[in-house]
């Protein structure tokens, strides 16, 4: 494998390790949620039928949303790291992607 290639790999998942370390590093210290996270808490808790018919009356824009948590908290239970747990994935790719797109318009450095 070339330096070039290596590095074209080795920046972004390096952004995206680091991202997802120091996410998971906070992700349940506290024993309290914001009310955003509380209101998600609330909705994906129900059944999809609940979901379905709330979201014919409000929140339509976060049903996507609502239903992958509901599967999550079917899978894992219903803990404050569950709810998190997405929103570090998220913040893991988008670090990976602003490290390879800084990495292809400046070089390795500025990638980092």
């Amino acid at each position: 494998m070339s330096t070039a290639r290596t590095a074209r790999l080795l920046v972004p998942s390096a952004a995206a390790l680091w991202t997802f370390a120091l996410g998971l590093w906070g992700l349940s210290r506290q024993n309290s949620v914001w009310r955003d996270e509380a209101a998600t808490w609330q909705v994906a808790r129900r059944s999809t039928a609940e979901i379905a018919q709330l979201l014919g009356n409000v929140d339509v824009v976060h049903g996507l949303y609502y239903l992958l948590m509901h599967g999550l908290f079917e899978l894992f239970g219903p803990g404050t790291t569950v709810l998190r747990l997405p929103s570090v994935a998220a913040m893991a790719v988008a670090a990976a992607c602003v490290a390879a797109l800084g990495h292809r318009l400046a070089g390795p450095w500025a990638g980092l």
